[in-house]
C-alpha cells in the first residue's frame, strides 16, 4: 500500500549515500523529483509494487536509473512541459507502467537505444515520442492520447508476458 509522499523541489540537491547490502530508498508511495537525486557507486532504490516516481526535472534520469531496481507493478513518470523535457534514459531499463506526461505546452523527445520487452507505456496529450530504438520495443499495453512516431524503430503491440 502507497505509504506518503516527497517532493525533491527545483534547486535541491539530495544524494544518497550507500550502505551495505540495503536498499536506501524503497518507495512504496509517490517522489517527485523536480530537482537533483543522485546516488553515490553503490546506493540503490527499489520502487516497490504501487510506488511512482516522477521525473520532472532536467537532470539526467540515468544515473538514478542505474541504481534502481523497479518492480512490474510500479509507475515510472516522466513529465513534461512546454519549457521543460526531460531527459530520458530507455537504454536496457526495465520498466513496469511508463508513463510520458505534460503539465502545459507541448514537449517531445526521442528515444534512442534498447529498450526491455513488456512495457505498458501510457503517453499522455500534448507529448510526442519518436522511436528511434535500435531493436523493437514491445507494449504489453498503451493508451496513446498523444504521439508515438516511428522513426528507426519498430514498435510490436503483444497482450503476451
Amino acid at each position: 500500500m502507497p505509504s506518503g509522499s516527497l517532493s525533491i523541489n527545483p534547486g535541491v540537491m539530495v544524494t544518497a549515500i550507500n550502505s551495505a547490502n540495503v536498499f536506501e530508498i524503497v518507495l512504496k508511495g509517490t517522489l517527485l523529483n523536480q530537482g537533483m537525486l543522485f546516488f553515490s557507486p553503490s546506493s540503490k532504490m527499489r520502487i516497490d509494487s504501487g510506488g511512482t516516481y516522477i521525473h520532472n526535472s532536467s537532470v539526467s534520469s540515468s544515473v538514478l536509473l542505474d541504481a534502481c531496481s523497479i518492480d512490474s507493478l510500479s509507475t515510472f513518470i516522466y513529465r513534461g512541459n512546454g519549457t521543460l523535457a526531460p531527459p530520458v534514459s530507455l537504454s536496457n531499463r526495465t520498466y513496469g507502467h511508463l508513463v510520458f506526461e505534460s503539465t502545459a505546452g507541448n514537449w517531445s523527445r526521442t528515444i534512442t537505444g534498447l529498450i526491455p520487452h513488456h512495457t505498458s507505456l501510457n503517453i499522455h496529450s500534448n507529448v510526442m515520442l519518436i522511436n528511434n530504438l535500435s531493436n523493437s520495443m514491445t507494449i504489453r499495453d498503451m493508451i496513446l492520447n498523444g504521439s508515438l512516431v516511428n522513426g528507426s524503430g519498430i514498435q510490436k503491440l503483444s497482450s503476451q508476458d
